[in-house]
């Protein structure tokens, strides 16, 4: 029966759910009260099943449907991104929220965990990065009636700072950098990436027939990927938006010129030592190879004390100072997003806040120079005063006729003065 009596004003009621891993599930809810008030409940839930509302309640701990998830997510996941959400869950969930059961598991309980996550230093991106894999995870428990509601949806996040400014360089820096630059090997890598503010995975996975020598013109179709095994591999770009064409400045064609040149010379020395087979990598270590990010570092330290710059400068800060190159040079942010590979132009906006106030400015000084400048114009402002005043010291009725007229109040003033 769906509704059974199990004691003085006391009923269970059970609904079929169907099957779980091979086994019957079922919905069990007890009523206290009286067998009217059972029925009227059976009934909610069975409309509930109907619209596929209700869930099932899950014995099973978050880190048992945790491991089942990412390995069904593995199937539309990128292989480092599966890794970081495998290392996020390893790292901050199995010891904590992730023993509990999954039907024991309430908003609260999600936003205690995250303020827990706080209270321990992490940063707000760290938090965040974990509740991007578990609110993803719930969002799944719920479309396989495990749950009935994601209980992540309306956690509080702690706040993101602001990008730090020094993060990215400015105009004089970055002309101190290209100088100094001109002075390493490896100097073009860095120009490129600063030039074009590409990813550094970007960078990596780009090929000589990406280049368009007569068009000028690059073209960002994938991404080196970097497996943990070992090795390597191209990947897709980091959205659909990152696969773009970028335009190069002639500057940089002749210094790529120059870099292909070096590179066929050292290739033919080295001969069947080349390990670059036929891949043609515009970049590549010493053998040929695909360049790899971590083998960058101890050269951009080196450029970085040439030119007398911050040591805190990262590589992927070359990223950081071309969009803010771009936006304080009045680039239009969407030029800039797609240039950037951003998926929107918000992104960019968000993430390059700080260069917003001296945009305005340069707005303000461009609405002067349009609207305030006209030659052999100058403001009357004796003739505007008048004309204050000679409102006030219109006869009774003027008022409506004014109005009539197009003009617009100065003030308050009523048709009573005068």
């Amino acid at each position: 029966m769906a509704i059974d009596k199990r004691g003085e004003r006391c009923y269970r009621i059970r609904l079929p759910l169907g099957y779980d891993r091979g086994r019957r599930t079922t919905y069990t809810e007890t009523v206290h009260g009286t067998l009217k008030e059972a029925q009227s409940r059976h009934r909610d839930l069975q409309t509930e099943l109907e619209r596929g509302c209700l869930a099932k309640r899950s014995k099973r701990s978050l880190n048992e449907f945790l491991l089942e998830w990412l390995e069904t997510a593995s199937t539309r996941l990128s292989e480092r991104t599966h890794q970081e959400y495998a290392g996020l869950v390893a790292r901050y969930v199995a010891s904590e929220i992730g023993k509990h059961a999954m039907d024991k598991l309430t908003a609260f309980s999600f936003q205690s965990f995250y303020n827990g996550l706080s209270r321990r230093g992490l940063s707000a991106r760290t938090v965040k990065s974990v509740h991007v894999v578990l609110n993803q995870a719930m969002k799944s428990a719920v479309k396989l009636r495990m749950l009935s509601y994601n209980p992540c949806r309306d956690c509080d996040l702690p706040k993101h700072k602001e990008l730090n400014i020094n993060r990215a360089m400015d105009l004089e820096q970055a002309h101190a950098f290209i100088a100094a630059s001109y002075q390493q090997s490896r100097g073009v890598v860095f120009r490129t990436a600063l030039e074009l503010g590409i990813r550094p995975q970007e960078l990596c996975a780009l090929q000589w027939p990406d280049l368009n020598w007569d068009t000028a013109e690059l073209s960002i179709t994938k991404a080196m990927k970097w497996p943990k095994g070992g090795g390597w591999k191209f990947g897709p770009t980091k959205t659909a938006l990152s696969r773009r064409k970028l335009v190069v400045t002639p500057t940089l064609i002749e210094d790529l010129k120059r870099h292909r040149s070096e590179q066929l010379q050292h290739r033919l020395y080295l001969g069947p030592d080349w390990k670059g087979g036929d891949h043609d990598f515009i970049f590549t270590n010493t053998q040929g190879g695909p360049l790899n990010i971590n083998s960058l570092h101890q050269s951009f330290k080196e450029l970085l004390k040439v030119a007398g710059l911050p040591s805190s400068f990262r590589p992927y800060d070359l990223r950081h100072s071309a969009a803010t190159i771009m936006l304080q040079g009045n680039t239009p942010p969407k030029v800039a997003a797609d240039r950037l590979g951003h998926s929107t132009t918000r992104l960019t906006l968000d993430t390059y806040s700080h260069v917003m106030p001296s945009m305005q400015r340069d707005v303000a000084d461009k609405f002067e120079s349009l609207l305030h400048s006209r030659p052999g114009h100058v403001p009357d402002t004796e003739t505007t005063s008048s004309i204050r005043l000679s409102k006030k010291k219109r006869p009774r009725g003027t008022l409506h006729s004014l109005k009539r007229s197009g003009f617009e109040e100065l003030g308050p003033v009523s048709d009573s003065q005068g």
